[in-house]
C-alpha cells in the first residue's frame, strides 16, 4: 500500500504535536529535509497560520501512522515539537533539521524517504514522466488566430452543406415510391390551415394521420421531427413542383407548421395553391438537422472567447503538468506498466494530454482506470466519443444484462464497492445494458456523464472538471471543441495512424482542417504532449506500482 493510502484517514484534529526529549546521535542520520519535504508534497499537508506544516509521524520500527506529528518550517528548514526536557509540559521548539536527523524524530520520519517507503514505485525513468511544461513548437499571430477559428466555422458550414447535398442526391435517386416502400418517409400529413411564422411569413399547418393501428403518432418521439429541421416535402404524382425543401417552424405532438425555404424554384402562387389545398397529402423526408452543426459553431465561439483554451489551441501558452512523484495515482483495476504510465500522464495534465493507443494496447481499459481515479478524487467527468457505439463501449464494453464485462465502468459500478453514479444522455444507445442502467438519469447529480460529442453541447462551459474523449482521432476538431468547451481539462485518446475523422465532404479529405484535434495538438506541441501505450500483456504485481 502506498503512503497516500496509509494516511487517507489520518486527521490532525485527532492528533497531537510530538512531546519528547531528544538525544542527538542516538540513531544514524537520515536526510530529514528531503523526508519532510516529500511528506508535505505527498499529503498536501495542512499549513498553520504561522506558516508551519503539520507532518505526521510513523511508529519508530514500522511504517504505520500514529496520532502524533511534528511541525515543519519550509522556508527555514526547521523541525518543531514540544521538547519535554524543558519543564513539565515542555515548550514548542524549532531547530534546524540537521540537528535532529540522528534522533528519534529522524527515525520516525525516515519512512517518508523512497528507500524506506513502502511504495513500490513506477518502473519508468524520470524522463518518461510528464514534464512541468511543454513549449509549443509554433504559435499563431492574432491575425492567424482569427483565421484559424474562421476556418473552423467554415469547416462546419461546408460539412453541413455537403450533408444536405448528399441527402438530396440519395432521395432523388431513390424517388418517392421507393422511399415510401422503404418506410423512409414520415406521413401522411393532411392540410389543416394557413398559418405564419413568428416573423410573419406565410406557413402551413399540417396534421399527421393516425398510424396503421389507429393510434396517435408523436412527431418528435416516433418520427424524429423537431422545430428547425429542414425536410424534403413530396407528394404523389407531381414531379413538376415536388420534391421541394421546407423548414419546420414548429412541431407539436401530432401537428407541425412548415414553410418552403428560399431555395425552391417554384413560384409562390403555385406553391400556395398546392400546400394550402385541403386535398394535399404531404410526406416528409429529413434533409438536415441543423442542431449538431449549430452546436459545433457555438462551441467554437465559446472556446475562442476563453483565453486559456484559445491560447492552448493557437500555441500561445505552455501546456502544463502538475506531477507529484510521491503521490502517483493508484488504479482500481489492474494495469500493465505502460497503461499505468498513461494514467499518470492523464492525472498530471492541467490542460490537455493525448494518449496514443494503437490497437491491442488497452486504451479503453486505461481510460476506465483514469475515469475511476478522477471520480475518486472528487472530479466530475464527461465521457464522450464521436459515435453512440464508441460511448457505450467505454461505459459497458461487451457487457450483457446480468454479466458485466470485467474492467469496465459498468462492472465497477455494479460491484457496489464504489459510490459513484453514471448518467447516459441521448436516446440513440443500442445497448440494453446502457438503457437499463444509465439512461434517463439526472446529469446534474451524476459523477460520470456519458454523451456523444454533439450531445455534449447541451452542457454549460466548464461544467465538468475533465472531459475524456475516446476515439478522439476519428472526431473532427469542431466536434471535439464541444468537449473542450464543456470541461476544464481534456484527455484525448486514439490512434492518429488509423482512420481519420469522417467528413461528409469528400473533397475536403486532404485539407489541413480535416485532421482531428488530437493530431493537431501533436503538430503544435510535438509528441511531448502525448504518451504512447505499448503492447505489454504481463500485468504489474501491485496496483501501487
Amino acid at each position: 500500500m502506498s503512503l497516500a493510502k496509509i494516511f487517507t484517514d489520518w486527521n490532525e484534529g485527532n492528533a497531537d504535536v510530538l512531546s519528547t526529549a531528544v538525544t542527538p546521535g542516538s540513531y544514524e542520520d537520515v536526510a530529514l529535509g528531503e523526508a519532510v519535504s516529500r511528506a508535505v508534497d505527498l499529503l498536501n499537508a495542512t499549513r498553520r497560520d504561522d506558516g508551519a506544516y503539520i507532518v505526521p509521524l510513523f511508529k519508530e520500527e514500522q511504517p504505520r501512522p500514529t496520532n502524533e506529528y511534528v511541525l515543519y518550517r519550509a522556508g527555514k528548514d526547521q523541525i518543531g515539537w514540544f521538547d519535554s526536557g524543558f519543564g513539565v509540559s515542555g515548550v514548542e521548539r524549532f531547530v534546524d533539521v540537521n540537528k535532529v536527523a540522528g534522533t528519534v524524530i529522524g527515525q520516525r520520519l525516515r519512512y517518508w524517504l523512497p528507500e524506506h517507503s513502502p511504495d513500490v514505485g513506477l518502473n519508468f525513468d524520470d524522463d518518461e514522466l510528464p514534464p512541468e511544461s511543454i513549449q509549443p513548437g509554433n504559435s499563431l499571430s492574432h491575425e492567424q488566430e482569427d483565421s484559424f477559428f474562421d476556418e473552423l466555422r467554415t469547416f462546419v458550414s461546408n460539412e453541413r452543406d455537403a450533408k444536405r447535398e448528399q441527402t438530396w442526391e440519395t432521395y432523388t435517386e431513390m424517388g418517392f415510391e421507393d422511399a415510401q416502400r422503404r418506410r423512409r418517409l414520415s406521413g401522411p400529413f393532411i392540410y389543416l390551415r394557413n398559418s405564419s411564422t413568428q416573423h410573419g411569413d406565410r406557413a402551413y399547418q399540417y396534421q399527421i394521420a393516425e398510424n396503421e393501428n389507429g393510434g396517435n403518432v408523436d412527431l418528435r418521439d416516433d418520427e424524429g421531427l423537431f422545430e428547425g429541421n429542414i425536410c424534403i416535402a413530396d407528394i404523389e404524382d407531381d414531379s413538376e413542383h415536388f420534391p421541394l425543401e421546407v423548414r419546420l417552424a414548429s412541431v407539436g405532438d401530432s401537428q407541425l407548421k412548415l414553410y418552403p425555404t428560399t431555395e425552391t424554384d417554384a413560384d409562390e402562387k403555385t406553391l400556395h395553391s398546392i400546400l394550402g389545398n385541403d386535398n394535399t397529402v404531404l410526406w416528409l423526408h429529413e434533409l438536415l438537422n441543423p442542431v449538431p452543426y449549430n452546436r459545433r459553431t457555438t462551441a467554437i465561439k465559446q472556446v475562442e472567447e476563453h483565453p486559456r483554451k484559445r491560447n492552448i489551441l493557437t500555441g500561445n501558452r505552455q501546456a502544463s503538468f502538475s506531477l507529484n512523484k510521491y503521490a502517483l495515482p493508484e488504479p482500481e483495476i489492474e494495469l500493465n506498466d505502460y497503461q499505468l504510465l498513461a494514467l499518470t500522464w492523464a492525472d498530471a495534465a492541467d490542460d490537455v494530454v493525448c494518449i496514443h493507443g494503437p490497437p491491442g494496447t488497452g486504451k479503453t481499459r486505461t481510460l476506465t482506470a483514469y475515469i475511476l481515479h478522477a471520480v475518486a478524487t472528487g472530479k466530475k467527468v464527461l465521457v464522450t466519443a464521436h459515435s453512440n457505439q464508441a460511448v457505450d463501449n467505454l461505459l459497458v464494453g461487451e457487457s450483457t444484462p446480468g454479466n458485466p464485462e470485467q474492467g469496465t465502468l459498468h462492472a465497477v459500478a455494479q460491484g457496489g464497492e464504489n459510490d459513484f453514479s453514471i448518467a447516459r444522455t441521448g436516446s440513440n444507445s443500442t445497448s440494453r445494458v446502457v438503457t437499463n442502467n444509465y439512461s434517463n438519469r439526472s446529469t446534474r447529480r451524476a459523477d460520470i456523464v456519458a454523451s456523444t460529442t454533439s450531445g455534449a453541447a447541451q452542457f454549460d462551459a466548464n461544467q465538468f472538471d475533465v472531459a475524456v474523449v475516446d476515439e478522439a482521432t476519428q472526431a473532427s476538431r469542431p466536434a471535439t471543441a464541444i468537449a473542450l468547451n464543456a470541461a476544464e481539462k481534456l484527455v484525448l485518446a486514439g490512434d492518429h495512424k488509423q482512420l481519420p475523422p469522417f467528413h461528409a465532404d469528400e473533397d475536403s479529405k486532404e485539407e489541413e482542417m480535416h485532421i482531428s484535434l488530437f493530431e493537431y495538438l501533436l503538430d503544435r506541441y510535438g509528441t511531448n504532449i502525448s504518451v504512447l501505450l505499448q503492447k505489454q500483456y504481463q500485468s504489474i504485481t501491485s496496483t501501487a506500482a
